[in-house]
């Protein structure tokens, strides 16, 4: 449990702390920014629902330090037994001895305390972390809070954050009547594959272990991804372990191999999702073998042949990306092409300018051979190798089109993403 006052001048206000800031992602700044609506229309609580702990709490340390210097926090980041366990640890974070009150003591002081915030102009924030583990005393504390400041006005904003379980307590009456009044839950989404990218570029970066495709391979960050579920607890430990083998065999960059290794020692992956994935890997290169591939063109001249040999190529001007276009009309991770035994589909990543096949935009699409993608001026062929077969086409999210006739693709050109 931690106290700041005011929260500013120790959360987030030094370039020191401001340095050691993790990884930002779309699903934080969304929720930053619910945290931030429920602060300003004073809503009494608000709920954060995450997987992990890190995310979490490193989203509260940025709302916190965001939010002026005329609010006192409260952080209450370990369990605690009951509701007077929990009040002791509220009222001795803001400077008294609770030692010896009675419930109804540590209440009374606490709306002491808050009136005297509200004469002066000051917002109270009391954070409750990894809520799902702190048991039947949410129940009756957080109702007790809620319905002192719904009676009286004070300034004080209760914050409930923990993991998916925490729904179940949230559920049960009589807590479920006050959790109206926080509005919908704010979900703190997994990363996503790009994201998951992103992070473990990130944590290589920081430690200042060099380029992350020398620490990584692109298809062991892929497997990473799979077997964390985009977690960014279970991602970083993961990793380390990773790492930790590789240092042991003296190997780099880490490989799947190691990858699954590292899964089945912290008990990630079970024996049996393990062989599965290595049965995938062999009909993939099966796959390569009979002559599947990419050829990449521009300005007429090929720049890249990548044979289908792994379940997932990324296009894109990224370093990490499997087929790598440096030009400004390309982003960063720009299209992905997903591998299996059932065909090949293409799937943009949210890029700026967008994802074409034979002229036409695409958000995804089961390709067919001789097609030809387009991503900014280039154009990348796709021939099928013996045996393939594209995957049905999802009518809702994009367009059949008829066999290629190999011609120039006209697309919009907007700005670098």
């Amino acid at each position: 449990m931690s106290h700041q006052q005011p929260a500013p001048s120790v959360v987030g206000s030094s370039g020191e702390q401001d340095a050691s800031l993790p990884f930002i992602t779309d699903s934080h700044n969304v929720a930053l920014d619910q945290l931030g609506k429920a602060y300003s229309i004073a809503r009494p609580l608000a709920i954060l629902i995450g997987e992990g702990k890190s995310g979490a709490s490193f989203l509260l340390r940025r709302f916190l330090a965001d939010i002026g210097d005329e609010v006192t926090v409260v952080r209450i980041t370990e369990p605690c037994a009951d509701a007077i366990s929990g009040m002791r640890e509220i009222i001795h974070a803001i400077g008294f001895e609770a030692k010896d009150m009675s419930l109804l003591d540590l209440e009374n002081v606490f709306e002491m305390f808050l009136s005297s915030q509200k004469t002066h102009h000051r917002r109270t924030i009391i954070c409750i972390e990894e809520a799902q583990d702190s048991g039947s005393w949410v129940l009756d504390g957080v109702r007790r809070l809620v319905e002192m400041e719904t009676r009286s006005q004070f300034g004080l904003m209760v914050i409930l954050s923990g993991r998916p379980g925490l729904n179940e307590l949230l559920d049960e009456p009589p807590l479920d009547v006050i959790c109206a009044r926080a509005g919908a839950r704010i979900a703190l989404a997994p990363f996503s594959l790009v994201e998951t990218r992103e992070f473990i570029r990130w944590q290589v970066e920081s430690e200042g272990a060099g380029d992350v495709g020398q620490v990584f391979d692109f298809d062991a960050i892929t497997l990473i991804h799979e077997f964390c579920e985009g977690v960014a607890d279970a991602i970083s430990t993961l990793c380390s372990k990773a790492r930790e083998l590789a240092g042991k065999e003296d190997t780099a960059p880490v490989t799947t191999e190691l990858v699954k290794q590292a899964g089945q020692l912290l008990r990630l992956v079970p024996d049996m999702q393990l062989t599965d994935a290595e049965t995938v890997s062999v009909e993939i290169l099966k796959m390569g073998a009979q002559g599947g591939r990419l050829i990449a063109r521009a300005n007429g001249e090929v720049i890249q042949e990548q044979p289908l040999n792994r379940d997932r190529i990324l296009i894109g001007r990224d370093e990490l990306c499997d087929i790598r276009i440096t030009s400004d009309l390309v982003s960063r991770h720009h299209a992905l092409l997903v591998n299996s035994s059932k065909g090949i589909k293409i799937v943009d990543l949210g890029s700026t300018n967008g994802t074409f096949v034979d002229g036409r935009q695409i958000k995804q699409f089961a390709l067919e051979d001789g097609q030809v993608i387009g991503v900014g001026d280039c154009e990348i062929e796709y021939i099928a190798g013996e045996g393939e077969q594209a995957w049905d086409c999802d009518m809702n999210r994009t367009t059949k089109i008829e066999p290629a006739k190999k011609k120039k693709s006209s697309q919009r050109r907007r700005v670098r993403r």
